[in-house]
């Protein structure tokens, strides 16, 4: 379903596709903020999805050097959670993509990956099958630690932009955001 000119969305529930509307629109603006004007070169293809419990979002990057130039980017979001959990995995997600469009990240294979020309070994061997120490060992990955120190400021900045939204169709919901 295609809701802007560079935003698409999968088939989700009833419950997400209520929501589309403006999450195509969060996208688009999120996407300006992070990438600016040249956001109207990405497309961006977000898929609903059953992810494990604790788990909001996820990016499916392509494996490889230069693997992004076409500028093409799909994330998945929990098809279970909050609108404003969706928001805030969109914001997170969108900061990963904003990473590989400045060239900043990169996943070279399974186990690698480049973060501002240096390569990480991201292999999850080093946890030993410690599910927590995997969690740990996530968030301190250099990308994901500027994700999740920017994702809440981004939420806020959207927040303020939509505060007046009000879904087609549907009598107003209240302040989406509080």
């Amino acid at each position: 379903m295609k809701i802007n000119e560079n935003v698409k969305f999968g088939k989700g529930k009833k419950k997400q596709n209520v929501w589309v509307d403006i999450l195509g629109k969060v996208t688009q603006y999120v996407g300006n903020e992070l990438i600016g004007s040249n956001f109207s070169n990405c497309e961006i293809k977000i898929k609903f999805s059953k992810m494990q419990s604790g788990q909001y979002g996820v990016s499916n990057f392509k494996i490889g050097e230069n693997t992004h130039k076409d500028n093409k980017f799909n994330f998945e979001i929990s098809d279970d959670v909050s609108f404003n959990m969706m928001v805030l995995a969109i914001c997170h997600e969108m900061i990963h993509v904003s990473q590989v469009y400045r060239g900043d990240l990169e996943f070279l294979s399974d186990t690698v990956a480049k973060w501002k020309n240096k390569e990480i070994q991201i292999s999850k061997n080093n946890t030993s099958g410690n599910k927590n120490l995997e969690i740990d060992v996530y968030k301190n990955f250099p990308w994901e630690i500027e994700a999740h120190g920017n994702e809440e400021k981004l939420m806020l900045l959207v927040s303020k932009e939509f505060k007046d939204y009000r879904i087609k169709n549907y009598e107003f919901l209240g302040n989406l955001f509080e």
